[in-house]
């Protein structure tokens, strides 16, 4: 969850290689991998983690909501989840 929040996408991809990693895990805020990867705006580990068939999209409301709360900058979540939905590049 720390690398996808510090944008290390070789950390990621590292860990994605590995079978005892549990990609679809939550934290205790309830949060995935792919959520904190959005949140943070990180597009480049949204599209791979997004292409894992065991990780899901939220609203995005929740993600706005999730920011807002932390004081995180902002972030279009509207753009971003419908260019990773069509699989469009940033």
């Amino acid at each position: 969850m720390m690398a996808c929040i510090k944008d290390c996408s070789d950390i990621v991809s590292l860990l994605l290689t590995l079978p005892a990693v549990e990609i679809a895990c939550e934290s205790n805020h309830g949060l995935s991998a792919l959520d904190y990867a959005v949140i943070y705006g990180h597009f480049h580990l949204c599209k791979l983690l997004y292409s894992l068939p065991v990780t899901q999209l939220k609203a995005p409301y929740f993600y706005y909501l999730i920011a807002r709360k932390h004081a995180i900058r902002y972030v279009n979540y509207d753009v971003l989840l419908m260019h990773l939905e069509k699989g469009l590049e940033d």
